[in-house]
């Protein structure tokens, strides 16, 4: 009986996920968000037929995705362009 709460409490192996792992799911989850919004004003842009608008939501979408996935890389160059001013 005891190894069905211990099953039922922390999981069906019991372990507890590492922090790599729970950093992941919420990078998963802030790029699904992102993804929603872009989906939610290109919809809102079409449906008024304004082709920039799309454009410029797909954009600035792709460039959130990507700063949100690759942080360590942008902040290194942010610190790169810093130096050079």
């Amino acid at each position: 009986m005891g190894n069905f709460f211990q099953g039922l409490l922390l999981g069906s192996t019991g372990n507890l996920p590492d922090l790599g792992q729970v950093e992941n799911w919420w990078l998963n989850i802030v790029v699904q968000a992102v993804t929603i919004i872009v989906i939610y004003l290109v919809a809102k842009n079409l449906a008024r037929l304004r082709i920039g608008g799309i454009i410029t939501c797909i954009l600035i979408g792709g460039a959130v995705v990507f700063v949100i996935q690759n942080f360590p890389q942008v902040t290194t160059w942010v610190e790169s362009i810093i130096e050079l001013l």
